[in-house]
């Protein structure tokens, strides 16, 4: 059997280690794009966690400042010891209406959180009685604050206890709840805040809020995650990077998540972008 010429064994050695260079070049550029690629998606999502979080916090503290101060001012004192709902429905509505934001609710309950005065037009008529009340009455005289349904709506609510001085010990008299609205308005909001990541708001697998049409967010609702971790998760034919966080009540049990998403599809073009020019340089 005759062997090949000497300049063939080089040139078909010569081509196989280049082969094999460009792939490992191929595979080693890959590998760094697809890592960018996360890492860069990653702190965007959680970028936009942080902006939720600011803007939640921001609008907590609001509520819970307005309500302390409220709480502790004299008249306002005075005026629920009276027990009359026009004298108290008048006293709050005065003092809320010069510090309130459109939509905002803000509630004066009894004790066993039965509504009393309600400044809110969002509040159906039918809720009579506040829920939260009596799940953060045992942390009185702290605020409480955290999701609740009024009704069939998500809202975030603070739960301020309005004490009076008695002969024996302070006296509760009255409850103040203060409380904005989750629905898709908010959802749109932290899109914005977020450079346009898409929000999902669940409860108990059941989407209340939403950027997202809703058949597409009701998959991603029942996509499994971890809290504060970076997940993935497909919807028909896309991909979603999905990064949680849970909703807790007044009393601090997670009844839900806010889940801040992008979709990976355009992450991924920024690394198969390459792998094709490295390709065509070969080919």
């Amino acid at each position: 059997m005759s062997r090949l010429p000497l300049i063939w064994r080089v040139f078909l050695s010569t081509s196989l280690v280049t082969t094999l260079l460009f792939g490992g070049i191929g595979y080693l550029v890959q590998t760094h794009f697809a890592r960018t690629s996360e890492l860069m998606l990653e702190e965007e999502l959680r970028s936009s966690f942080r902006a939720y979080e600011t803007l939640w916090k921001s609008r907590s503290e609001l509520l819970a400042s307005i309500s302390r101060v409220m709480s502790g001012m004299p008249n306002v004192r005075a005026a629920f010891s009276t027990g009359d709902r026009a004298t108290i429905e008048d006293t709050a509505g005065e003092l809320w209406a010069r510090v309130s934001q459109a939509d905002a609710a803000f509630l004066v309950t009894d004790p066993d959180g039965d509504i009393i005065a309600s400044l809110s037009n969002r509040l159906p008529s039918a809720v009579r009685r506040i829920e939260a009340v009596t799940a953060a009455a045992p942390s009185f005289p702290r605020q409480s604050s955290g999701y609740s349904f009024l009704g069939d709506q998500l809202w975030h609510v603070v739960v301020t206890p309005v004490f009076v001085d008695s002969s024996r010990e302070p006296a509760l008299i009255n409850v103040l709840v203060a409380g904005y609205p989750v629905d898709d308005n908010l959802a749109e909001t932290v899109r914005g805040l977020t450079n346009g990541s898409d929000a999902v708001i669940t409860v108990r697998g059941k989407v209340v809020a939403s950027t997202l049409p809703r058949d597409k967010a009701s998959a991603l609702a029942q996509v499994s995650i971890r809290p504060g971790e970076l997940d993935q998760a497909d919807s028909g034919s896309e991909k979603w990077s999905i990064l949680g966080t849970a909703l807790n009540d007044v009393n601090g049990q997670s009844i839900g998540d806010l889940r801040i998403l992008r979709p990976l599809t355009p992450a991924l073009q920024r690394f198969t972008d390459p792998r094709l020019e490295i390709a065509g340089m070969w080919a």
